[in-house]
């Protein structure tokens, strides 16, 4: 690999500054984008030797073969690694992919998730009596407010149409602040936590 160096100055407290060296590997990087070799590119741009959790965790570096811009959002489809034929396919609803997601809870399908139903569905999933009672305080305290029009209502409903308001910083980044789908994002995630490939 091919180094190059470049010079870069620093500045100390007192006012002055110092030159330090920094040695880089960024000549044969691009060369290897430039030359269509783009896994290669990406595995040596977004990993550090001296950093191993950087090499620990890989990122999807085949992604973009898969789905095309797997970085776009999509608003009401899923595609990923095992079902890419999803990107572009018809929207089965007319719902973001969010809400699509939560609409799990919504047992009567008016557009509303109660208390009762995210206990409800937590049940469903498996969860025991004491988790399922506890869940929906938390949950829709954090989460009513934000959805809802007008006058608070004080029995804490979440409205799907708005749970786009939901959405926090320290959320995966799968759906971003519009309530879509971010491919790559969740490829990210997978590739992080699902060392079995049991998706």
């Amino acid at each position: 690999m091919q180094l190059q160096t470049r010079s870069v100055r620093a500045t100390q407290h007192n006012g002055g500054s110092a030159t330090r060296v920094v040695v880089a590997p960024r000549t044969s990087v691009i060369t290897h984008f430039r030359n269509g070799d783009e896994e290669r590119h990406l595995k040596e741009v977004a990993t550090l030797r001296e950093q191993p959790v950087t090499e620990k965790y890989q990122p999807p570096y085949d992604l973009h073969k898969i789905i095309p811009n797997p970085g776009s959002p999509r608003a009401y489809n899923i595609p990923d690694r095992y079902h890419p034929e999803e990107d572009g396919a018809e929207p089965r609803v007319q719902q973001t992919v969010l809400q699509q997601h939560v609409e799990f809870f919504d047992y009567d399908k008016d557009g509303v998730i109660w208390p009762w139903d995210t206990a409800r569905g937590f049940r469903d999933i498996g969860y025991n009596q004491l988790i399922s009672f506890l869940a929906p305080f938390f949950i829709h305290t954090g989460m009513s407010l934000p959805t809802q029009e007008g006058f608070p209502n004080l029995l804490l409903p979440i409205y799907i149409k708005n749970i786009h308001k939901c959405k926090h910083g320290s959320d995966s980044g799968v759906f971003d602040t519009e309530g879509r789908y971010v491919p790559q994002r969740f490829e990210e995630l997978m590739s992080k936590y699902d060392k079995d490939n049991k998706g």
